[in-house]
């Protein structure tokens, strides 16, 4: 996280020189603390402290992403950098949303780190290439999770306590709520319902103009923008290869594989 800061602040040192006014804002998943300590980019060489760089101006919001580079002995770290002002930018709402959701939910960033952990493996959490956005995959986390999740007080690490009406309706572990996140996702029908985590959450069948037809061989799954609503946020054209990599995980977790050789290459660098 100090190497992380690092950059950060040579990154602000290098805006302000350019635009005195101007200010850094952090947003994403290394705010939220939901982010791996790994990523790879292609890039060219920019500043002393700068290692690569890529713009990707056909993205819906232009991207400059840099890796920052100035101890040998340290990973690189990735600087994703965009405009707040940008049409269509909610990155800080989103932010402060999942944020807000971390403190309801402790189940939330284990799940997220094993499956972004998987993902990454499985070379399909880059949205830039078909897979899914970090964000998609919180917002999917979370609608499982609202049961709805509560903490009822002091408990292990590895119980999670969920309520409905304020009374207790379950106890579990994050072994479990893996295997039935992977079993809720894997069968989801993503050609008639969206899904949205507004009003505590609920699966919608789509209007007939989203219906995807079952001739159409690529699925984008509809996932309901929480900031601004009527649009979805998730542009995943690889949904077939997650759903199969979510179906081959939860085939060898039944099998008794260790979940650690399933997702072991995502968590190193």
């Amino acid at each position: 996280e100090m190497h992380q800061q690092q950059a950060i602040d040579s990154l602000q040192e290098l805006v302000r020189s350019l635009w005195p006014d101007a200010m850094i804002d952090v947003y994403g998943s290394s705010y939220t603390r939901l982010a791996l300590p790994v990523s790879d980019i292609d890039c060219v060489e920019r500043q002393p402290w700068t290692k690569e760089l890529e713009l990707l101006g056909s993205a819906k919001i232009p991207v400059l992403k840099m890796t920052y580079s100035i101890d040998p002995t340290q990973q690189d770290v990735l600087l994703d950098l965009t405009c707040g002002h940008s049409v269509g930018h909610t990155g800080l709402g989103a932010r402060d949303l999942i944020y807000s959701f971390q403190a309801e939910m402790p189940a939330l960033r284990p799940l997220v780190l094993i499956l972004k952990s998987h993902l990454l493996r499985n070379d399909l959490k880059c949205a830039f290439i078909g897979g899914i956005s970090s964000y998609v995959l919180v917002i999917l986390v979370i609608r499982f999770l609202q049961v709805r999740c509560a903490c009822a007080g002091p408990q292990p690490k590895w119980c999670y306590i969920f309520s409905r009406n304020g009374r207790v309706t379950w106890r579990t572990g994050i072994g479990s709520l893996l295997m039935l996140f992977l079993e809720t996702y894997i069968t989801f029908d993503y050609r008639h319902f969206g899904i949205s985590i507004e009003n505590e959450g609920f699966f919608f069948l789509l209007p007939p103009e989203k219906v995807v037809s079952s001739q159409v061989s690529v699925v984008i799954p509809y996932v309901a923008d929480p900031i601004k609503p009527g649009r979805s946020i998730c542009n995943c054209f690889r949904m077939h290869e997650v759903i199969q990599a979510w179906l081959a995980l939860y085939q060898n977790l039944v099998a008794g594989a260790p979940l650690a050789a399933c997702i072991a290459s995502g968590l190193n660098p």
